[in-house]
């Protein structure tokens, strides 16, 4: 499979010979070409990944165009502070409200404290929920789903999923927002005890976005299997028109595997070091490559409308009939290898490193080297079959 002339690169973007700029690619770049109910959406979304990049600690962007956005909506803000443009919205979001002719029920079980005893990080787990039981006073909901919560979970592979919810208070206050900025730091040294590689921190929603939900923040069938923190209440979602936002989360995807195959590197580094088409690289990296690849058939569903749980995603018809090198079976094999092969210093040095700086902790004794039975596993030309299914994908939707 080569790909040296498959592709045109413009503004940033990869292009295959037959494709050309659609507003599904960058939502945000052409707002003329967008309806007044698309352009709030718009908005909703700048809100809602600026306030998620903040409480993890990410650098936040398009500053500038949320700024425009809110005053086209009649927030009249001149401030480009972030936590100002988020309070501000959150007080004013009615201006932007959309139109919802779906509702999305779930009832999620409530966590129990003795269904996890049986290692030292099912104990971790109990004792992260009980951290985020004591910020209840800015939360209106926590959840934990993925395989954490239905029990599937792989040692040393699986990391921690989490949703939470923030309170009109808290969503509305620049003070209770640093407050809890700071809470979530305490959070990092569980996430690293559980899974020293862990990729990714919670998803962050304001309880308003539970009026004019986007599935692409989190589809709510995700939560089917989960667990509430809290009490246990119906969470209702009422889903707004995402077809865009839908659509453009799978088109990020393809264009990282687009990048990845044309450089023959994952753009993801850990240590200094990127996983490279050569066999060689961190072993985080290629956790967080094989991750990427087993989401893809989720991906899809929700690009075409239909999400489903991730677990049963595997199952997908179409798959067997385009997934023609087998990686998501070599991925899944290199997941289900983990307990047996990866090892990860848990030592009470490393507890104690992680109180003090969570991720000089985990580069300083956690930067491992992929063993060689993984390799094996993975086989040849990861990056160019990822891609080639993720294209097979991509030409369905």
């Amino acid at each position: 499979m080569t790909v040296s002339n498959q592709f045109y690169e413009q503004n940033g973007t990869i292009y295959r010979p037959n494709e050309s700029f659609a507003p599904y690619i960058s939502p945000a770049t052409n707002l003329d070409q967008l309806s007044r109910p698309k352009r709030a959406h718009v908005l909703q979304n700048r809100i809602h990944y600026a306030l998620s990049d903040y409480l993890n600690g990410r650098e936040i962007h398009h500053l500038e165009s949320i700024v425009t956005l809110m005053n086209e909506f009649e927030m009249n803000v001149t401030s480009t502070d972030p936590l100002e443009l988020i309070t501000t919205y959150y007080r004013n979001e009615a201006n932007v409200d959309s139109i919802c002719n779906k509702h999305v029920t779930i009832n999620p079980r409530p966590f129990v404290d003795e269904e996890y005893e049986s290692n030292h990080l099912e104990h971790k787990v109990q004792r992260l929920v009980s951290t985020v039981q004591e910020l209840d006073k800015f939360l209106s909901g926590a959840y934990l789903h993925g395989s954490f919560a239905d029990g599937k979970y792989v040692r040393n592979y699986s990391d921690l999923d989490l949703l939470f919810i923030l309170n009109t208070d808290t969503a509305t206050n620049v003070q209770k927002i640093e407050n809890l900025h700071e809470k979530l730091k305490t959070l990092i040294p569980h996430y690293y005890f559980i899974d020293p590689h862990q990729h990714h921190g919670p998803v962050v929603i304001a309880e308003q976005d539970l009026n004019t939900y986007n599935r692409v923040y989190l589809p709510p069938v995700a939560l089917s299997q989960g667990c509430s923190l809290f009490e246990c209440d119906p969470l209702t979602f009422r889903i707004r028109e995402d077809e865009l936002e839908r659509i453009n989360g799978f088109w990020r995807v393809l264009q990282t595997l687009r990048r990845t195959t044309i450089d023959e590197e994952f753009p993801s580094r850990f240590g200094g070091d990127f996983l490279t088409a050569r066999q060689t690289g961190p072993l985080y990296c290629l956790k967080h490559f094989t991750s990427l690849v087993m989401l893809l058939p989720s991906l899809y569903a929700t690009a075409i409308g239909y999400p489903v749980y991730k677990a049963q995603s595997f199952s997908l018809p179409i798959l067997s009939k385009i997934d023609e090198y087998g990686i998501l079976d070599r991925c899944t094999n290199v997941r289900s290898a983990y307990p047996e092969v990866v090892s990860f210093d848990r030592s009470r040095r490393y507890r104690a490193m992680l109180e003090s700086d969570p991720e000089l902790a985990r580069r300083n004794m956690q930067n491992l080297e992929v063993p060689e039975r993984l390799w094996q596993l993975l086989g040849k030309d990861y990056f160019e079959h990822a891609l080639y299914l993720a294209e097979q994908l991509w030409i369905r939707i």
